[in-house]
């Protein structure tokens, strides 16, 4: 047989077709067999459709974080995709990790104050459907307020002036 996916072989002695393949597609496979009577040929139409993947999403530190902390948000992805991860905070878009293996990341600071609603989407490649992880609840808090702000604050809601030395 010629013109299998990769991943799949013929046992000559069997005409069995076995494996696992690696790639997805539509295949025109020839075929032969030959016997006493003589040699027996066909072409057959394999469809390998591509393989579903899971996405999990991962952030480090933990919630509730400060303001301004670095976050690293990791995504897992099913073993063989490729690709990037696209990170959200609902529907607003963090940016982008490249796969490595199984994961990808983005460290980000500028996560903004409030109970945000975290998620990652793999987009897909040749081999494998696209998926999205479920949404991962996380807490940035406002930072504190300095002496010197809660005066300036306190001023302008007074209309009176204080001198701190």
């Amino acid at each position: 047989a010629s013109g299998l996916p990769s991943g799949l072989s013929v046992n000559t002695s069997t005409g069995a077709i076995t494996g696992t393949p690696t790639q997805s597609g539509s295949f025109s496979v020839n075929l032969s067999a030959p016997n006493a009577g003589g040699t027996g040929t066909g072409t057959l139409t394999l469809t390998v459709a591509k393989a579903n993947t899971t996405t999990t999403l991962a952030a480090s530190p933990s919630s509730p974080q400060a303001y301004g902390t670095s976050v690293t948000l990791t995504a897992t992805v099913t073993s063989g995709a490729t690709g990037t991860v696209t990170f959200y905070n609902g529907v607003t878009s963090l940016g982008t990790g490249s796969i490595s293996g199984t994961t990808a990341s983005l460290a980000t600071s500028s996560l903004p104050v409030g109970t945000l609603s975290l998620s990652a989407s793999y987009g897909g490649d040749s081999n494998y459907n696209s998926s999205t992880s479920s949404s991962s609840s996380y807490t940035i808090l406002s930072p504190p307020s300095s002496g010197l702000q809660t005066m300036m604050a306190m001023h302008s809601q007074h209309n009176t002036f204080a001198h701190q030395f």
